[in-house]
């Protein structure tokens, strides 16, 4: 129900600035990369999202990225290479960037080169799994028995005999 009016105050709002051609809500099992394909730029104005895969998604299929520093974790995929990291909260920065790659195609169409090649190189199951592999490995082999753990966290629990 709070999605529903939200989502009808949020309507009311584009009605009334008159941007109904402007703005196109996507059916949310739509396949996305559709979408991303026909973009020229994917912007993440999130204020907090530590890992958000839709960025690597629309990087995968050459789209650079801009987005907010301190945001959460794209700010160091995208580094000079795959888009902009902007400062935090600041519009006016974004706005130039994304004017940037309007007036820089070339710019546009490398960092978007960029972007695929990355998430190819450093962000695919063949790379990422055996990462969290070993890190599950790592957490497992220094996990105490069940007892010791009991023992240590409260004295008055006895283990089993």
């Amino acid at each position: 129900p709070e999605t529903a009016s939200m989502f009808a105050e949020l309507q009311r709002t584009i009605a009334a600035d008159d941007l109904e051609a402007s703005v196109v809500f996507v059916d949310p099992n739509y396949d996305l990369v559709e979408y991303y394909r026909a973009i020229d730029v994917f912007l993440l104005p999130s204020r907090e999202d530590p890992g958000p895969l839709v960025c690597l998604d629309a990087a995968a299929v050459s789209k650079p990225l801009i987005c907010f520093d301190g945001a959460g974790g794209m700010a160091e995929f995208v580094r000079g290479e795959c888009g902009f990291a902007v400062p935090y909260l600041d519009t006016e920065a974004f706005a130039e960037k994304i004017i940037a790659f309007y007036e820089d195609r070339e710019m546009l169409r490398s960092m978007g080169i960029n972007a695929a090649a990355k998430v190819r190189r450093e962000y695919t199951a063949d790379v990422v799994a055996p990462k969290i592999l070993a890190a599950i490995d790592k957490v497992d082999q220094t996990r105490l028995p069940i007892e010791k753990t009991l023992i240590n966290a409260n004295p008055a629990i006895k283990p089993p005999m």
